[in-house]
């Protein structure tokens, strides 16, 4: 592990994550905006419209406009209240959209901070590593102790002795005996064989 490239990291996460947020709240801003639309134009429909059409049809029955005038009036206000809906359901897919980009922002700063807390975590095991001396933090990376460059040969001799100690305690010395090859047998006259006889003595 590199302590560097980890601190460069965690800037990098932050920095995202920072990223992140403001077009979070940037995204959230624009849903309620929306909200607010979808108020107004439904204050329009249930309101404005619904009161002009009632005013056109006392002032017909007051005998300001006549019969035909008064439907033109109507025709071209239903054509308002039509307009008024798409732009209802405009904005509607809009507001939802929004909100979806939304939590997907949530969603991705959730991740940002999870991976900059584990991030951070790996970084303070570290520090602690090398407060207590296991390894020693170097520019290019994490060097344990037992293996650095100044001390390695005689790591690697301590380890062949212990291995070489384990396998004895492990086999016994019986093992070990037997493992050694066996002396060769002596060579000299047999007993007992070829000897002179009495008879040809």
């Amino acid at each position: 592990m590199n302590p560097a490239k980890t601190h460069g990291k965690i800037g990098a996460i932050n920095e995202l994550g920072v990223k992140y947020d403001d077009m979070r709240a940037a995204v959230e801003r624009d849903v309620y905006r929306k909200e607010g639309y979808q108020l107004a134009l439904n204050e329009i429909q249930q309101s404005t419209l619904k009161s002009i059409f009632e005013r056109v049809d006392a002032e017909r029955d007051a005998g300001r406009f006549d019969i035909p005038t008064a439907s033109l009036i109507k025709e071209y206000l239903a054509r308002v209240h039509a307009a008024v809906d798409n732009l209802k359901l405009m904005n509607e897919r809009h507001r939802t959209l929004a909100e979806g980009r939304a939590l997907g922002l949530r969603d991705a700063i959730g991740l940002a901070k999870k991976t900059l807390d584990a991030e951070k975590a790996k970084l303070a095991a570290l520090e602690a590593q090398v407060a207590a001396g296991h390894v020693t933090a170097e520019a290019s990376g994490t060097t344990p102790i037992d293996v650095r460059p100044d001390v390695q040969n005689s790591a690697l001799e301590d380890l062949n002795r212990r291995r070489a100690e384990a396998r004895e305690r492990r086999h016994g010395a019986a093992t070990v005996a037997a493992l050694e090859p066996a002396p060769a047998p002596k060579r000299g006259r047999p007993r007992g064989r070829n000897r002179p006889t009495e008879a040809g003595a």
